[in-house]
């Protein structure tokens, strides 16, 4: 007996949204419950899934037919695999003029869903699902995320909460946050992950990126994961496969557009000439990461070099995942100066910063705090709330005056 599928934070934003717009666009990397989100927001909408081989309906060939065929409300799953139903329903929207008629979903971010944009600009809404955070796995209410506290109150928070740490923090890192993997045993997330990288890497690429070569593609991606938390450096990358600089970047651009890796800008308000631009690379999901990289089990993410920059890679996620029902959730950017002073995530909204730094210890000290403290210094005029440290502490801890440090399992 199948279990219910876990309650996802932005249902609610979704059912908003098909009450204003004619059209919702549901994106979002492949496996993450695009599919589920719809069908439990809406029960009896009917649906039609694309085909990339197939032409579902005579999609491709008659699409006004095709839309005859299917009235509103209508689920269209898969749209990239028959981009010439959107003009036609361009067309129909804006004879009809109504609210509701059509949720899309697309695994990719190519040029079907820019066309989307574009052609349908006014009428239609785009809703980006993530992996699944840790609080919707535990059935956590999303209200009560401490980070989205923080922002809300501006760091001014008349108590701290008391913490109680229920789970270790590798095995969450390891798996990380699709789906499918939730209640499958350990030994069955390498099978899982690579049936998974093999669809990505010969449906998705091969179909809509244009990429011969997907081996070499997929040792790409395992570059990539190697590189999580760390700004990206297109001309190191295009070496280490004997590749130009040009094709790393677009083959870079080609697993963001999968939702694969997202890049965060560097904080640029007024930027002073010391401070370096380079996007830091994040992979979108730290389990997929774990498996491109080779890393079989918890026990050996606990050991390997590479555990800083996964648990960075996985608080940093999950702190942005906990604003996914948001329609205007923070600007997220890193800062990092040519000295070497940074700060991994910088939150803006309402013209507050928020600056949040990840430390893989249970004992922070003051100087793990500098890259705090000089992000303060670069900018001394603007409103900068009191910085998040967060850590492997047991408790909230303020470790300087401005600088509270809490524990991973709080975010």
């Amino acid at each position: 007996m199948e279990s219910e599928p876990l309650a996802r934070w932005a249902t609610e934003r979704l059912r908003e949204l098909f009450r204003f717009f004619p059209v919702v666009c549901v994106i979002g990397a492949r496996q993450v419950g695009k599919t589920t989100l719809v069908y439990s927001a809406f029960p009896d909408i009917r649906s039609v899934t694309f085909d990339e081989i197939s032409d579902i309906g005579s999609a491709r060939t008659d699409p006004d037919l095709f839309l005859q065929s299917h009235p509103d409300p209508c689920f269209l799953d898969e749209i990239q695999f028959s981009p010439q139903v959107l003009s036609s329903l361009k067309r129909l929207v804006d004879r009809e003029k109504r609210k509701g008629m059509y949720v899309l979903s697309g695994s990719q971010q190519f040029s079907v869903l820019k066309a989307l944009s574009e052609s349908m600009a006014g009428r239609v809404a785009f809703l980006e699902l993530p992996p699944l955070a840790r609080g919707e796995i535990l059935g956590r209410v999303q209200e009560l995320s401490f980070v989205r506290t923080w922002v809300a109150k501006r760091g001014q928070l008349d108590a701290l909460p008391t913490a109680g740490r229920t789970e270790s923090l590798w095995p969450r890192v390891w798996r990380g946050g699709m789906p499918a993997l939730i209640g499958l045993p350990d030994s069955m997330i390498a099978d899982w992950s690579e049936g998974y990288v093999r669809t990505y890497l010969e449906r998705d690429l091969r179909t809509v990126g244009g990429v011969s070569d997907l081996g070499e593609f997929r040792r790409f991606l395992a570059l990539l994961a190697s590189q999580t938390a760390q700004e990206l450096n297109a001309s190191e990358l295009g070496r280490e496969l004997g590749m130009d600089r040009k094709t790393a970047l677009r083959w870079a651009a080609l697993a963001e557009a999968g939702f694969q890796w997202r890049e965060l800008p560097a904080y640029s308000r007024n930027t002073a000439k010391r401070i370096a631009g380079r996007p830091k690379g994040l992979m979108a999901d730290t389990g997929l990461a774990c498996h491109l990289l080779r890393i079989q089990s918890p026990e050996a993410l606990e050991d390997h070099p590479l555990r800083g920059a996964l648990f960075e890679t996985w608080v940093v996620q999950q702190i942005l995942r906990g604003f996914q029902d948001r329609a205007n959730p923070p600007h997220a950017s890193h800062f990092r100066t040519l000295a070497g002073a940074e700060v991994d995530l910088i939150l803006e909204e309402d013209g507050w910063v928020f600056p949040i730094e990840v430390k893989l210890t249970a004992r922070p000290k003051a100087m793990d705090a500098r890259g705090l403290k000089a992000f303060r210094e670069t900018w001394p005029e603007h409103r900068i709330a009191p910085g998040l440290m967060v850590c492997a502490v047991e408790m909230p801890t303020w470790i300087n005056p401005q600088t509270l440090a809490i524990p991973w399992w709080m975010i």
